[in-house]
């Protein structure tokens, strides 16, 4: 007996068989779908393959029909710090009114749209589940403003439903931090995120096995906000800068930095803290302020300084301020001995010097390299008693 295959090819439109002797239907079995066909005059053949919520409804996730606008989702108005207005009401901008006059259009995979539904019409937010198919971007250019479309699937909505009520959540995902939803709903609480939620609507026929997806007739624009007027992350001004210094002085780092408004214009406003203060990648105990300050450096010191800020959606890191610490030869003194000249050099601890030794202070030879670590060194010249005279100097 001939063995009957289903093709993804042998399917018509909206993933139904064309008509022929063959009849096909589906049954839900959790998270799998049983597909199964039957011939006239052949065996029923079964088989299974994987898919997400089978018995769920459906949408084209899209501001777009065939070529025709439904609507467009707009950014913040430059300038405007009042809270986040979640979405507009119909009754505020109309749809197919041009009344938007300087609300840019969002842009780019930047900011992420997701639907979230509830079968039966004039749902409540708490009914409102979130879709199961990830989130979708926007486009760019002459198509900002408007959604990459996609498929969502409804959680919670029987497919082929005769009414479902919709809404859907935008956010800037700038960050990159914020791919889903959920994750975004948590910084949208701290005031660390853009974002806005559409007017609720209704939408007739969700699509399933027996009709194609709907569009999302009956969204009207909105536009997106953020609950803080600051943003999220302070802004360096004024980095720390490398230094070089003398070993035993003191040396100060400074940084200054602010919240810019999230948008181009509207008030800055001095960041004045938390700071913490590092060193080679480690935390200075108790360097918690906008200044550092290191008394009477030595070679130990040098190497690179970077403080923290943290604001209450993130941190930043300022440039990482090289010390160099310049260490010198501070003294050099000697005397004759039977066993040769003794010469004994005082410098700073860590220096790595050379003691020369002349007889005329023209031609000068190096008598020996010294790492110098605890301050002081006594070098003998054992050559000394074969001249009568001789000239010494320690250079790093």
């Amino acid at each position: 007996m001939k063995r009957a295959e289903a093709t993804p090819s042998a399917k018509g439109v909206n993933g139904l068989f064309p008509r022929s002797r063959k009849r096909t239907g589906r049954v839900c079995l959790g998270n799998q779908t049983i597909q199964w066909l039957l011939t006239l005059a052949a065996t029923a053949i079964a088989f299974s393959y994987p898919e997400l919520a089978c018995a769920q409804g459906t949408v084209n996730f899209a501001n777009r029909v065939s070529g025709v606008l439904i609507t467009h989702v707009y950014g913040p108005v430059p300038g405007d710090f009042s809270p986040s207005r979640v979405g507009n009401a119909a009754s505020d901008y109309p749809p197919g009114t041009t009344d938007w006059t300087g609300f840019p259009r969002l842009s780019g995979s930047n900011y992420l749209a997701q639907l979230r539904a509830a079968p039966g019409a004039n749902a409540t937010d708490s009914a409102l589940r979130w879709a199961l198919s990830p989130p979708t971007s926007f486009r760019t250019g002459s198509g900002a403003g408007v959604l990459a479309p996609t498929t969502a699937i409804l959680d919670g909505v029987p497919k082929d439903a005769a009414v479902a009520t919709l809404q859907m959540f935008v956010w800037d995902n700038t960050s990159g931090l914020y791919p889903d939803a959920a994750s975004a709903l948590g910084a949208v609480m701290r005031g660390c995120l853009l974002y806005g939620f559409s007017p609720k609507f209704n939408l007739n026929a969700i699509g399933g096995d027996l009709n194609a997806p709907p569009n999302l007739l009956g969204l009207v624009s909105f536009n997106i906000y953020t609950l803080r007027g600051l943003p999220p992350i302070p802004q360096i001004t004024w980095q720390p800068s490398s230094q070089v210094a003398d070993a035993g002085s003191d040396v100060s780092f400074f940084v200054q930095a602010v919240y810019y408004p999230p948008i181009p214009v509207g008030p800055i406003t001095p960041y004045d803290g938390p700071y913490q203060w590092f060193f080679q990648g480690a935390p200075i105990a108790g360097a918690t302020n906008s200044a550092l300050t290191l008394s009477k450096v030595q070679a130990k010191d040098a190497g690179g300084y970077y403080v923290q800020l943290t604001g209450p959606c993130g941190s930043t890191f300022s440039a990482t301020a090289q010390l160099t610490v310049t260490l010198k030869v501070r003294g050099i003194s000697g005397g004759l001995n039977p066993d040769g000249f003794h010469l004994t050099v005082l410098s700073d601890p860590g220096l790595v010097y050379h003691v020369d030794v002349s007889t005329n202070l023209l031609d000068w030879s190096t008598l020996t390299w010294v790492t110098n670590l605890l301050g002081s060194n006594t070098i003998v010249d054992p050559w000394s008693p074969d001249h009568d005279r001789r000239f010494y100097r320690a250079k790093p």
